[in-house]
């Protein structure tokens, strides 16, 4: 899930899994070409570009120095990918569970998800601060419209791939807790989540 936004975010809690399939944490071994490695303290995703002899320097720093890095810079780690301003930026939830994360945003007054996959429906419940009153809770069952008699009576049902929450009240140190409902029957991924602000300018902007 990706998140493009005004205000700075602080991730709460997340079921999500730190790392996406075959991406393993850094270390200054050796890396044949190709290699996906993790590193925890810059929360990014770095691709060998080379065979990286043991002993070097974490890939941040040899990207910042070397005028031919072994490493590339692929993005963001999947748990903190759906705060990146990257649209394509996509976090991946647990297999056969819903994706939770509970964050604090700021004053925000509306919510959109979009470029999501195999989502049931979304859960949206902002309190006004830790632990404090459910000022906004929404929960939204993302069946797509059906436009025809024939897609009614023939064609699959197909899922919604955005959904817009507002009327959020504007809350400075609210909490909000975000519910991608699976069915239990895939993979989570989630791209771009909008969140507008009117604390800043007075008025919604667009991040």
């Amino acid at each position: 899930m990706d998140v493009l936004l005004s205000n700075e975010v602080t991730i709460v809690s997340t079921n999500a899994p730190e790392r996406r399939p075959g991406e393993v944490e850094w270390t200054n071994a050796a890396w044949p070409a190709g290699s996906i490695v993790t590193r925890s303290d810059t929360q990014r995703v770095y691709r060998a570009a080379y065979n990286v002899p043991s002993g070097g320097v974490p890939p941040e720093e040899n990207i910042a120095v070397a005028q031919l890095p072994y490493w590339v810079d692929t993005g963001p780690m999947n748990r903190v990918a759906m705060f990146d301003k990257v649209v394509k930026s996509q976090t991946v939830g647990p297999i056969d569970a819903n994706l939770e994360v509970v964050f604090k945003p700021g004053v925000i007054t509306s919510l959109w998800l979009g470029n999501m996959s195999n989502v049931t429906a979304a859960h949206v419940v902002v309190r006004d601060k830790t632990g404090g009153d459910v000022v906004f809770d929404d929960r939204r069952v993302l069946v797509a419209r059906v436009t025809t008699a024939w897609d009614w009576c023939f064609a699959p049902f197909d899922l919604q791939r955005d959904a817009q929450f507002t009327g959020i009240p504007a809350y400075r140190n609210c909490e909000v807790t975000l519910t991608l409902e699976t069915g239990g029957t895939a993979l989570v991924p989630l791209s771009q989540e909008r969140i507008d602000d009117m604390f800043r300018l007075g008025a919604s902007i667009q991040a």
